[in-house]
């Protein structure tokens, strides 16, 4: 009897948690320099990026409806306004792949969602076509 309103109370509480459908992946199978992923807020679960370059890379999550042009980019803050960078990670050298992930909960963005391939770390971007990414939004 225990075990029935177990599963009882956690379909309760939990579906409409479970139920809601996540974005589709972004930029699949392609080598880009940037994937938009999001023109407006909402919540990144994960993204992926792989470095297919010679050199060490940066990986730039960005809080922004557009892709922003090369140059620096402040960090997210109250008063910054888009683009403004939310996270960043280091590839190292061809074949690097890394992936970040949020759970239970996600990463808000508000203007949108971007993430950039660079050739220079933060907080200046020089984009580079050298990565292949996905990520998924809602």
């Amino acid at each position: 009897m225990r075990r029935v309103i177990l599963a009882f109370l956690l379909v309760l509480f939990c579906w409409p948690v479970l139920a809601q459908p996540l974005g589709a992946f972004g930029c699949q199978n392609a080598q880009v320099s940037t994937c938009q992923l999001k023109t407006a807020g909402g919540q990144l679960f994960d993204f992926q990026l792989s470095n297919v370059s010679g050199t060490a890379t940066w990986a730039f999550v960005m809080d922004t409806a557009m892709v922003p042009m090369n140059g620096t980019i402040a960090g997210c803050s109250v008063s910054a306004q888009p683009p403004c960078l939310l996270k960043s990670y280091q590839l190292s050298t061809t074949g690097s792949t890394m992936g970040a992930m949020w759970t239970p909960s996600s990463l808000l963005f508000f203007a949108g969602l971007v993430i950039a391939c660079s050739t220079t770390a933060p907080p200046t971007l020089t984009l580079s076509a050298t990565c292949l990414m996905s990520g998924e939004t809602q």
